[in-house]
Formats: C-alpha cells, structure tokens, sequence
C-alpha cells in the first residue's frame, strides 16, 4: 500500500510538473491554452500512473527506491523551476538550497538520479526561458556567454553527481562487466536498448521481471540493433529541425529521454540482465509527454475526427489498466512470479534457480529437483542448491556424491567445506 501512495503522489507530481512547464514557458508551445496544458498534464499523468512498465517498481518492495527517487527528483526539478521564478534573493536561496536538499535525497535513494544536472541544463536550454530564442550556438563565443548564464548553479548539483558515481563504481566493481562483450557490441546493444524502452512503451507485451542476454549471434547481428539505430538516427534529425523551425518540445523531451536512460542503456553491463522494467519508471516519462501532447494536438486540430481521437485515448487507457492488472497477478508469490519469466525465457538459469527455492521453502522438492537437474544439464554450477534438494528428498547417495565433490573442487571457502563435510557425515549417519 506505501509503494501504490508513492506512485499516487508521483502521478500528483507529474501532473502538476507538466502543467506548471507549459504554463511558464510560450516557448514550449507557442499557441498553448491553459485548457490545452490541463489536457496534456492530465493524460500525461494518467499514462505514466496506468502503464504496466511500472508494475515492477511498484510491487516489488526492493525497488521501492525507484519511487522515492522519482519523487524526489520530481519536487527538486519543481522546486528548482520555483527558484528561477522567485523575484528576492531570499527566496532564490531558500528554493535553491530546498531543491539542492530533495536532489540528495533522491541520490541516497537511488543513484539513477545522478542525472538531473545534466536534465535542468537541457530545461534551461529549451523549456525555462534561460536561452533566448535570438540565442544561437553557432555564433563565435555563444556558448562560452551561455555555459555562463546556465552553469554556475549548476556545479553544487553535478558535485552530489560526481560524488555518487565515484563511490558507486568503487562500491560495485564486482558487478560491473559481466559479460564478455567488446566495446562495439556494447555500443550495438546500447542503441538495442534506447529502441527497446521505446517499443515497449507503445507495446507493453510479455513484460518479465528478467530479461535474459540473448546469444552472441543474435546481439551482434543487424536485425538486433539496426531498426533502433534508424529509428533513433529519424526522432534526432525530426526533432532538431522541429527545433529550429521554433518548437523545441520534441528535442527537449529525447534528449531528458537519453540522458536519464544512460546509466541503464547498456553501455555499462551490470548483473545477468540485458535490461529491466523498473529502468523505465521515470526515463520514459518524457516520451509520454511528448505522446500526450501528439494526441492532444491531433484532438484540437481536426475537429472531425474528435470522436475517434476520444475513442482511442479511452481505449488505450483502459488497454493500459488491463494490462496492469494482468501484470501485478504475476506478482502474487514467487511462483507465479517466476513461472511466468520461464513461459517467456524457458532457458533462463536465473529464474530455474530462484523458482526451486521458492519450491523449497513451500515444500515442494521434487518440483525444485527438477528445476536445478535442468540448469546443471546446461552447465550452470547448481551443486549446492541441487545437494541440499537431494537430501530433502532423501536421495542420499546422489547428495553425499555432490557435497564429497564441491569438497575435492577446492572452490569454496574452507567453511563452507567443513559445512559440506558435516552435511555427508550427517547423511550417513541417519543412512545407516
């Protein structure tokens, strides 16, 4: 119930963060209506709290730290935009030091944030009015005069930034590069990944709490990464040339999109998955205010076809809830959770050893057995997990033969040797 209140509270705040930009800046949207801003900021909020990619952050109580620093960021842009607009320098601080505050509680809760520098400089340029529309960055010396305008209060926020992502790479070396990729199958599957976040926004299908590495051949090959390049390659020139045609939303909202994407995009492997739902919290919601927006205009503009505009808002709406009732009944135990990974990914080894522990905690050994002998067969070290199971179904021979082995492989610490030697001596002594 705390995570479904924070993600309320974060729908609260995309509405009025969204509504509060539209109304402050004639430059997003030069002919915007307060009616027309209402409308986006509603189904933008509406879209971001009904999609199913938020599911995993929602349900699963260990990535409560997605909404809290969701949250956080959310209020510390909010607050950061109040201290633009406030007229005293008592109040410029007050916002400022408030907003510098919320951005290092969003750090601690999650180091995803170390992004919002990088995002209030791409507001700065293209949504609150700080660069001119005379501005160019073509001019000799224009972006020396505008690095100055923008940067400066800027630094206290990149200083948390560089901070956390320091101790995080010192913290988590160990999980760092675990594949086996080269540099350029990095690159391929980060542009992989930039065009799968987007597909899965317009097709919230066969979502899975894992998402397995696919094979080497298939990572490096063209159909894997050539449609996300094209299609990155079009939204970036469509979106500079809206921009220099005078409406900057397009490329305000993909380049938040690749800059809050970045930490996750791949280009850095961390753990046993290519990517995750939970990544997508708040790294798409730029794309859905563009969408909201693309919907709305389409509403306005074409009188005719308001009808069928409306139908297919509510449609998709509804599509969207249905979809993410279907998707938090995957999340009722661990079972269900994980047998619907398999149904997706029969040979994910991840999901075949946590769903033989859920087997075993319920007592269900030989569904566990059967489990781990089908990922040992692929080669995967199980031999602990699969003795353990062995001796609880009192198949002892097969248990002892396993535990007398990891002893001679010489792998594992000495005390856990001794936990196996006391486990064999253990079996024989209630085989007699």
């Amino acid at each position: 119930m705390i995570s479904i209140f924070i993600h309320m509270l974060n729908g609260i705040l995309v509405y009025l963060l969204v509504k509060m930009l539209f109304l402050r800046s004639a430059r997003i949207d030069p002919v915007a209506d307060e009616t027309k801003v209402i409308l986006i900021s509603v189904l933008s909020a509406l879209l971001f709290v009904l999609h199913p990619l938020r599911v995993e952050s929602v349900a699963w109580v260990a990535e409560r730290k997605d909404l809290l620093y969701s949250f956080f960021t959310l209020v510390s842009i909010k607050t950061y935009i109040l201290y633009l607009d406030s007229k005293n320098k008592r109040s410029r601080r007050r916002y400022y030091g408030i907003s510098l505050i919320l951005f290092a509680l969003a750090l601690l809760s999650k180091s995803m944030a170390v992004t919002l520098p990088a995002v209030l400089l791409v507001l700065d340029c293209f949504a609150l009015n700080r660069v001119k529309p005379k501005d160019s960055l073509l001019k000799p010396g224009e972006w020396l005069r505008i690095t100055r305008q923008i940067l400066p209060d800027k630094l206290a926020y990149f200083g948390f930034s560089f901070a956390v992502i320091i101790i995080t790479i010192i913290t988590q070396t160990d999980s760092i590069a675990t594949t086996a990729l080269t540099f350029t199958q990095q690159i391929q599957n980060t542009i992989h990944n930039i065009g799968f976040y987007l597909w899965r926004l317009f097709v919230p299908l066969n979502l899975s709490l894992f998402y397995p590495y696919p094979p080497l051949e298939e990572l490096v090959s063209l159909s894997y990464w050539l449609p996300a390049l094209i299609a990155i390659l079009v939204f970036s020139g469509a979106s500079i040339v809206m921009a220099i045609r005078g409406n900057s939303i397009p490329l305000c909202c993909w380049l938040i999109y690749l800059v809050t994407l970045s930490p996750v995009s791949g280009i850095i492997s961390v753990g046993s998955a290519i990517y995750a739902d939970r990544y997508a919290y708040l790294t798409l919601l730029p794309i859905t205010v563009l969408l909201s927006i693309a919907l709305v205009n389409i509403f306005q503009i074409f009188p005719r076809f308001r009808s069928i505009t409306f139908s297919l808002i509510a449609f998709s709406l509804l599509a969207l809830g249905m979809l993410t009732h279907a998707q938090v009944s995957y999340w009722k135990t661990p079972i269900t959770l994980w047998t619907h990974v398999l149904k997706l990914y029969p040979d994910a080894a991840l999901a075949h050893r946590n769903i033989s522990s859920a087997y075993n905690l319920m007592g269900y050994h030989e569904e566990a057995l059967g489990h781990l002998e089908h990922i040992s067969e692929q080669g995967w070290d199980v031999d602990q997990n699969l003795a353990g199971t062995l001796a609880r179904l009192n198949q002892k021979p097969r248990a002892m033969a396993l535990y007398e082995k990891m002893i001679l492989s010489g792998k594992y610490a000495e005390e856990d040797s001794e936990v196996f030697r006391r486990e064999v001596e253990r079996l024989r002594r209630t085989e007699n």
